[in-house]
């Protein structure tokens, strides 16, 4: 469970998030040749591990290996990565406007 980071390198690709929509995160990665890949992150907070320095906190993190296909996608086309971020985005906001009605009932 990686940290959730705006920038971080990974085999060989430096990533900088490019964009963001309530937990999703648009990243974009570089190459040392130049050529461009594409990452999309769905962010969720989960319990620190026991031994570091954040133990007993829930952090913000990134998808892990294990959890890629499911949280956690790789793109080569730009085009793509944006088409994929905005259905998330669009399915995010209908789960944080479920959240708010079922909130507002309980409240009531």
């Amino acid at each position: 469970m990686p940290r959730y980071q705006t920038q971080y390198a990974h085999h060989g690709l430096a990533y900088t998030e490019i964009e963001r929509h309530n937990n999703i995160s648009l990243f974009e990665g570089l190459t040392p040749s130049g050529r461009k890949e594409y990452e999309i992150h769905i962010l969720r907070y989960k319990m620190a591990h026991p031994r570091s320095a954040d133990a007993g906190t829930k952090i913000l993190c990134s998808p892990s290996t294990s959890e890629w296909g499911v949280y956690g996608f790789s793109y080569q086309s730009k085009d793509r990565a944006m088409e994929k971020f905005r259905k998330l985005a669009e399915k995010s906001d209908m789960n944080a406007d479920k959240n708010a009605d079922s909130s507002e009932s309980v409240a009531a």
